[in-house]
């Protein structure tokens, strides 16, 4: 086996393996890694295996560096979706996670996998490269064989019963590439964040060169022609739609829902284009209330516990970031 990174890696044999792996993900392709390497504050790498002229392992790494003193601290990588696999090979598998953790491990904190499917067969594998598995859960719904008005039938009947009102009051959805609707819908998605959520969000480029990107959609909800929500996503033709950043404006009015049909959307769109799944991307952990899972959830999706892997390079600085961010979230309140 031959273990290769970044231009060395060969774009057919990467397509090549993401038409055959069970964990293809639009957040591990060659249109996302470009996409990344041009992220403010970011970087990226793509890591690969190769075994008898054909990649059998793959991942494509966000590296995140904030400005300033919390830069210093919090110095992650991300691997949305999680690492692609072609065989079963527990060596070579093993072996990759190994070579993913020594190109890093000068470079960042901690190595975050966010899953998106079922690695628990590699669970040996991950643990044996000194990964660590972290409980944590998402909603994700699966789209085959049905219809639209089956995925409505599934949903919490309160929240089918608010996105059907919603379009009767006149709102639409639907996929986007104008930047004057990109802006206006980053301002509502802005300011939920700095009044709610109290976390850090990309600046305006980084969703304008999202939508730009390969694999990357926004779906825009209007009322009489004014922007009142939408939804950031990603997605892969023939595997599924991932709902990245989504909101919608809830002072507009109070008997509309705008969110929820920037997410139907994104399922109207999947059902459209014979995929097979939207993932809402995240529930929190499992022994945790968490308000945006019980949100998730009322959408009628399964709940599947799929967790995350993490690999901690830097145990000290690890520790005193996580106390470090924790105190300005509070400051922030």
């Amino acid at each position: 086996m031959i273990f290769i990174k970044d231009s060395a890696v060969e774009e057919l044999k990467w397509e090549r393996l993401l038409e055959n792996s069970l964990q293809a993900s639009p957040f591990q392709t060659i249109g996302t890694y470009n996409f990344f390497k041009g992220v403010e504050n970011c970087s990226a790498h793509v890591f690969a295996c190769e075994e008898m002229s054909e990649y059998t392992a793959l991942a494509v790494v966000a590296v995140y560096k904030e400005g300033g003193i919390k830069g210093f601290l919090s110095k992650r990588a991300i691997i949305y979706g999680g690492p692609v696999f072609h065989n079963n090979n527990n060596q070579s598998i093993e072996a990759f996670l190994k070579y993913v953790n020594t190109s890093l491990k000068n470079e960042v904190i901690y190595t975050e996998i966010r899953n998106f499917f079922d690695y628990s067969q590699f669970n040996q594998q991950f643990t044996n490269a000194g990964w660590n598995f972290i409980d944590y859960l998402n909603v994700q719904i699966h789209l085959e064989n049905k219809s639209h008005n089956e995925i409505l039938a599934a949903m919490n009947s309160t929240r089918a019963r608010q996105i059907r009102n919603t379009y009767k009051l006149g709102a639409v959805v639907g996929p986007s590439v104008n930047v004057n609707e990109i802006t206006s819908f980053y301002k509502i998605l802005k300011e939920l964040y700095a009044q709610k959520v109290k976390l850090p969000i990309p600046d305006l480029n980084f969703f304008v060169n999202l939508i730009q990107s390969k694999n990357g959609i926004f779906f825009v909800v209007k009322h009489l022609d004014r922007v009142i929500g939408g939804a950031f996503c990603l997605w892969l033709p023939s595997q599924g739609v991932y709902t990245f950043y989504y909101c919608g404006d809830d002072n507009y009015d109070k008997k509309m829902y705008p969110a929820h049909i920037a997410i139907d959307g994104a399922i109207k769109f999947a059902i459209e284009n014979n995929l097979k799944v939207v993932d809402l991307m995240g529930a929190g952990k499992k022994d945790e209330y968490y308000g945006v899972r019980v949100y998730k959830e009322r959408f009628g999706g399964l709940l599947v516990e799929h967790g995350r892997y993490l690999k901690i390079s830097k145990p000290l600085l690890y520790k005193v970031g996580i106390l470090g961010l924790k105190i300005l979230k509070k400051l922030k309140r």
